[in-house]
């Protein structure tokens, strides 16, 4: 009797899985789709083509950042997450030193895993693949390497003078012209930092970001670049 009824029961659950496996497929994301989402929903405020310096008045009409990089500079999954509810990060209006931020609105889910896949595939081909070093393993050695690191960043070049992180007192601090530093982690992909503090202008020709080294009195090294753009990759990691 109780055999019978364990055959069943394999039976039954069997079944179910098999019913599972069948229904519950895996999201497959559709890069025309994404194209197509993008160019009717997007485009309006983020080009797709490499931008030039315009006026102060020009600029004020701006309404977004350019994307033509975008699958260069983010990472999928924090895309993914924040479409689906957009917070600024940026302190100021887009094109202007103005206090606020622009609205932006979310994405339907549905459209979400298409339109990431479409903006993955905008590179910038001139990047430099493994230009920073990975953290070490061992905790003592990452705690002296961001330590090393963070004195570019907080010393050397000030950068907290426009951008927000969390120092080592765990409070958020730093200014709102340039965009939050907090999780930055999450965010950014070393390569295209370490790209954009070699060349800011080439991805927002408009901005005031100053370039490390531009200067004979502000000596910064390639290695310095690649430190920093570490550092700055990994904000949060202990």
């Amino acid at each position: 009797m109780w055999l019978i009824i364990h055959k069943n029961l394999i039976s039954l659950l069997l079944a179910l899985t098999f019913s599972l496996l069948f229904f519950i497929q895996p999201v497959r994301a559709d890069i025309k789709k994404g194209e197509a989402f993008y160019k009717q929903n997007c485009l309006s405020c983020h080009s797709l083509s490499r931008t030039t310096k315009v006026s102060l008045e020009e600029a004020k009409a701006l309404k977004g950042m350019p994307l033509w990089f975008a699958g260069s500079k983010f990472k999928k999954g924090w895309l993914e997450k924040w479409l689906a509810a957009p917070k600024p990060i940026l302190g100021v209006k887009w094109g202007t030193l103005t206090k606020g931020a622009n609205d932006h609105p979310a994405v339907d889910a549905s459209k979400i895993p298409d339109l990431v896949s479409y903006l993955m595939t905008l590179v910038d081909a001139e990047i430099k693949k493994g230009a920073t070093e990975p953290l070490p393993e061992s905790r003592g050695k990452r705690k002296s390497m961001l330590g090393k690191t963070r004195q570019l960043f907080e010393k050397h070049q000030g950068c907290y003078a426009c951008h927000q992180y969390i120092n080592r007192l765990d409070k958020t601090i730093g200014g709102f012209s340039g965009p939050s530093l907090v999780g930055a982690d999450k965010r950014l992909n070393p390569d295209w930092v370490y790209a954009f503090l070699k060349s800011p202008r080439r991805y927002y020709p408009n901005g005031g970001c100053p370039i490390p080294g531009e200067s004979a009195f502000n000596k910064f090294t390639d290695e310095n670049r690649a430190a920093l753009a570490t550092y700055i990759t990994n904000m949060g990691v202990k």
